[in-house]
């Protein structure tokens, strides 16, 4: 996946997967491109979506009530804040099977059977899918789009429970013109697989993650998804509820503890796998009604036909997103045949010139791109502007910038505001020499809150307030992201900018003029006793400010910053540190004290630690190791920072 971000940052290379609905594990390979469809394509842009297809005007009005239902439900269940997506979703709707087949993958040089594919990106989230009123593909589409939410939310789900709520949030029903509308409808081929084989063991379950077999083996994986769906049925839905044991559950393993430990600390020692056997055996699972005053996904749209260059352009890049780039190519080419002037194409021809290192081509291409009417093309020429810019690997220019916030402008119109907009300002900003403005800084901060769950978000704030010279508040963004909630790749780049922070905090602090106390008032010198001169004496030496040398991280380590709060020592000599990081407390643990390496760097405290509450709590790096158990941690190494660190 190209991430601009990451191409100027040089952080979070490597590919967000490609999600094919009703595929377990696929490799993508070109596929040469079928005769063009000489149908009439309309296009239709509801507040959320836009979705082009080739359907008649009131199949895509359909299709976008659909979706924008989707999305107002999943706002009402769990926030609205967390469905406002950070970047545009489009959507390519296909009247047949067969239109469909050239953009569906290869896995073995086969063409692999998929009900739809979902995409999500840095800057577009895209759904290709066959509308033709059945159910099953709709499901599966709203499945994905689900995972979209839920990572919006910013918080780190175990992977039994992310693919489970996926699957529950998926069987929307919306009925009545929008006024009632039903989750946690049955899925027949899941009870069905249920009844059939024999259940993971909790253990199993809690453990799963994306290396596990069980997530990544055919039949295992179905099983897995089967599963994981009919347990959150049960919590959610199954009598008595128990959603609050789901958020003490989740809040534990937020703070480190171990997932068999989490669940039996929340929900108790139950058997809750033979309780789900019974469950599912019954097959009365109902769903849960919502009634409204209103009707819900309510909104005023026209459907317009579209160019058959834009068409062709739209489909070009669609093949090179899902991972088919000659097609898509040749595709493309077709379309400039067509009509080399058309918008549509001159912006997404930008895109790909940009994505084969063709920087001239892209320039020309953009440059060209005058007076956009359309918000979506000019939010995809911001987009492009940016890429090119940083691409390059130089400062921006002050056309670059100019003609990004332009692009970005002509998206705002009658449109909601990206929060994708801002951070590619930002990042484009970041390489100038006078850095972000305040307003970008404003806009940037805004799209953080808006998307918890876009860690380069947090990573350009944290940069700019490197910049800045804010380091207690860049430390309070960079430190969730050292965690081994995120991904490798994240939580390194996050560890070479603190690393970057401290380097230039201990400058700083070096450079620093030691305060002088004021004098006393002066008072007349006392009248000479001796004669004989005093000895000469040296000069004292000018006090060097003290610069710690932190501890190094050894392999298998890792280490995380917060204030250490309370020292819990058990009967059998364990030993459990609660340091509060900056969402939540985070525990780890040793055998003895005197099995941890403490290390201070403070003149009011010389490192001997006791067992109790600390008062008041002291800033830490606390470097740690994975236990024998899953998410356990052992202490190595504490470290007591300097005050107001």
């Amino acid at each position: 996946m190209r991430n601009p971000l990451a191409l100027a940052n040089g952080l979070f290379n490597g590919c967000l997967r490609l999600r094919v609905a009703a595929v377990l594990a696929v490799c993508l390979a070109t596929i040469g491109m079928a005769a063009v469809p000489q149908i009439q394509w309309r296009r239709i842009d509801s507040p959320n979506f836009i979705i082009i297809g080739e359907g008649g005007g009131g199949d895509l009005r359909d299709l976008a009530v659909r979706f924008e239902g989707f999305r107002e439900m999943l706002g009402r269940v769990l926030n609205v804040r967390v469905t406002q997506t950070p970047v545009p979703t489009f959507v390519v709707a296909f009247a047949y099977d067969r239109s469909f087949t050239p953009f569906k993958p290869m896995f073995d040089g086969k063409r692999v059977e998929a009900a739809g594919v979902f995409v999500p990106r840095n800057d577009v989230n895209y759904i290709a899918m066959v509308h033709d009123g059945q159910d099953t593909r709709m499901r599966i589409v709203l499945h994905e789009y689900a995972h979209v939410v839920l990572e919006n939310t910013g918080q780190r789900l175990p992977l039994w429970l992310d693919e489970g709520l996926a699957e529950y949030y998926s069987t929307f029903v919306m009925s009545k013109g929008g006024k009632e509308a039903t989750l946690g409808g049955l899925i027949g081929e899941h009870l069905t697989l249920l009844a059939t084989k024999p259940l993971l063991t909790l253990p199993e379950l809690l453990s799963v993650d994306a290396k596990s077999p069980q997530y990544n083996e055919g039949d295992r994986r179905s099983l897995f998804y089967a599963q994981s769906w009919a347990l959150t049925h049960l919590l959610l839905l199954g009598e008595p509820s128990r959603t609050s044991q789901l958020t003490q559950y989740l809040d534990l393993l937020a703070k480190g503890v171990a997932p068999l430990e989490a669940w039996q600390t929340a929900f108790g020692t139950d058997d809750i796998i033979r309780e789900l056997g019974n469950y599912v055996r019954r097959k009365s699972l109902m769903g849960y009604l919502f009634r409204f005053s209103e009707g819900v996904a309510k909104f005023e749209a026209p459907v317009v036909p579209i160019t058959t260059a834009s068409r062709e352009a739209y489909l070009a890049d669609l093949l090179v997103e899902v991972g088919q780039q000659d097609a898509g190519a040749t595709r493309l080419a077709a379309a400039t045949k067509v009509d080399p002037n058309d918008q549509t194409v001159r912006v997404l021809s930008a895109k790909h010139a940009i994505s084969r290192n063709d920087f001239a081509g892209a320039a020309g291409h953009l440059a060209a791109v005058q007076n956009v009417s359309d918000w979506y093309l000019s939010y995809l020429a911001g987009v492009a502007v940016t890429d090119l810019a940083l691409a390059r690997g130089a400062p921006p220019s002050p056309e670059d910038l100019s003609g990004a916030r332009q692009f970005f402008a002509g998206a705002r119109v009658n449109r909601r505001e990206f929060p994708n907009a801002a951070a590619r300002i930002a990042a484009l900003e970041l390489q100038t020499p006078s850095g972000p403005s305040s307003e970008t800084r404003i806009a940037l901060e805004s799209a953080r809150s808006i998307a918890p769950g876009r860690y380069d978000y947090a990573w350009l704030l944290a940069r700019l307030l490197v910049n800045n010279s804010e380091y207690a508040a860049a430390r309070d963004v960079l430190g969730p992201l050292m965690s081994s909630r995120y991904p490798d790749e994240v939580r390194e780049a996050a560890k070479s900018l603190m690393g970057q922070l401290l380097e230039r905090e201990q400058k700083a602090e070096s450079l620093r003029p030691a305060v002088v106390p004021p004098s006393s008032p002066a008072t007349p010198p006392p009248p000479p006793v001796a004669t004989t001169p005093p000895a000469a004496t040296k000069p004292p030496e000018p006090a060097t400010p003290k610069r710690p040398v932190f501890r190094q991280i050894q392999a298998g380590e890792e280490r995380f910053q917060g204030l250490l709060e309370r020292v819990e020592c058990l009967p059998d000599r364990t030993v459990r540190f609660h340091v509060q990081a900056t969402v939540s407390v985070i525990t780890v643990t040793a055998p003895a004290l005197n099995a941890v390496q403490f290390l201070s760097y403070r003149d009011d405290f010389n490192g001997n630690v006791q067992c109790g509450r600390v008062m008041p709590a002291m800033p830490v790096y606390v470097t740690w190791r994975k236990g024998k158990t899953p998410g356990s941690r052992l202490a190595v190494a504490i470290e007591f920072l300097l005050k107001g660190v």
